[in-house]
């Protein structure tokens, strides 16, 4: 066990978002006199859902936005435009499908590498996937306004389907034919909405978690994805008694977190027995779930408390990883649980080792390697030291592999308990 220790939040993307919608906002209305705005030529996931980029530089605030009044439309709706980057940023994303490296980037690129050697990840082909465009609402001081807006695509998550790639980024659910890795070709592209959580895929058909805000549910759309250039929503369903929250699925259970800056409820779980009518288990209760990850059973849930210090920020106590046992969703058991320095940022479990991603007291990332043979009493085995801007993890053939943002990825060897290599930024430039 290790002690546990407190470190400064950063403010939400909510919040900052929030924030930056009211400026915003003010500076649209002292714009009303501008140019009309043409189309943009960027990619466009439907008719309704026009990308448009104002063409008076007056429009475009210092920190990245272009911002069409809502008094230039028709509609009404704010828009906002974030200018994708010209070039590679940040690793935001990791997954591992067989002999296959998928890494997501802020410019709204995916990068498939070959795990032939896997302490060495090599580049073979990129996916770049433009821009997503969807409206939601946004609420500040007690008023709502719809927002348009368009910006690089957000890869929430990557699967390989037989011989397909499925991209799921925020709004959109993406189909590419990846026979040959190093020739991806893309089939077809759907819009379904802002806040995209989590897809699972059979046969021809792909069901996606979608975190509804505009009507403050969650959902689980149905998509035949049988015709990728027809690709179409044959059912949904929304599941009862929660709202938009992130949620993940992990077999026929959905378990769901919803956290505000300084609380989250208890884990709540759902039944897709019958994926049309998704029924309500229960919760896993009195354990704050800011985080949540089911491997084989067994919950592993993120927790802790946050305390606001005014003048000094948010800080977070007692937090561990709790361990309960699930095989009976009805009637879940605390197993044991493992301290960590902070509320952990994601989770790997493979076989009877868990991989924690946490920051430390200072700020700097760690990956803690966890013994989890007795779940009863798990044991914090060893802990490597990382950089970055460590996000989102994932294990294949004896490495861990860690989307780092702008250090790109990091490989490391868990039983040796060091970063074995890197791919760095320069690493994902195709020549």
């Amino acid at each position: 066990m290790y002690e546990r220790h407190t470190r400064t939040h950063r403010p939400s993307d909510a919040s900052i978002l929030q924030a930056a919608i009211l400026g915003l906002t003010a500076l649209a209305a002292a714009s009303c006199a501008a140019p009309a705005t043409t189309p943009s030529a960027g990619h466009s996931p439907s008719e309704e859902l026009v990308t448009r980029a104002p063409t008076d530089p007056t429009l475009t605030p210092s920190f990245g936005f272009e911002v069409i009044p809502p008094e230039s439309s028709a509609s009404g709706v704010l828009e906002l435009y974030e200018q994708p980057p010209a070039v590679f940023s940040s690793v935001v994303y990791v997954r591992a499908e067989g002999t296959l490296l998928l890494a997501g980037d802020t410019s709204g690129t995916i990068s498939v590498l070959s795990l032939a050697d896997p302490a060495n990840p090599r580049l073979v082909s990129q996916i770049p996937l433009g821009t997503e465009t969807y409206e939601e609402i946004v609420v500040t001081l007690d008023e709502w306004q719809i927002v348009r807006r368009t910006h690089a695509v957000e890869i929430r998550s990557a699967i390989l389907h037989d011989h397909r790639l499925l991209v799921l980024t925020k709004s959109m659910l993406h189909v590419i034919d990846l026979r040959d890795p190093s020739a991806p070709l893309p089939m077809g592209s759907l819009s379904l909405g802002p806040r995209l959580n989590d897809m699972v895929a059979s046969d021809d058909q792909v069901t996606v978690l979608v975190a509804d805000t505009n009507n403050n549910e969650l959902r689980l759309d149905a998509v035949d994805i049988g015709d990728p250039q027809a690709m179409r929503v044959v059912s949904q369903a929304v599941f009862p008694g929660t709202s938009a929250a992130r949620a993940r699925i992990a077999g026929q259970i959905v378990f769901v977190t919803a956290r505000s800056m300084l609380t989250a409820p208890d884990l709540a779980l759902y039944s897709l027995a019958d994926p049309a009518h998704p029924i309500a288990i229960g919760t896993v209760p009195g354990i704050p779930a800011f985080r949540a990850w089911i491997e084989s059973g067994l919950a592993y849930i993120a927790t802790g408390q946050l305390i606001e210090v005014r003048g000094l920020g948010v800080f977070a106590e007692h937090a561990s990883i709790q361990v309960a046992d699930l095989r009976e969703p009805s009637y879940p058991i605390l197993l044991e649980e493992v301290a960590v320095p902070e509320i952990a940022v994601d989770l790997v479990i493979q076989g009877a080792t868990a991989f924690v991603l946490v920051p430390n007291p200072h700020g700097i990332y760690e990956l803690q390697v966890i013994d989890l043979q007795s779940p009863e009493k798990p044991e914090s085995l060893r802990i490597v030291e990382l950089w970055g801007e460590p996000q989102v993890a994932c294990y294949a053939a004896g490495h861990v592999y860690i989307a780092a943002g702008s250090a790109g990825i990091l490989v490391v060897d868990p039983e040796a308990g060091i970063v074995a290599s890197d791919v760095t930024v320069k690493d994902l430039a195709l020549p």
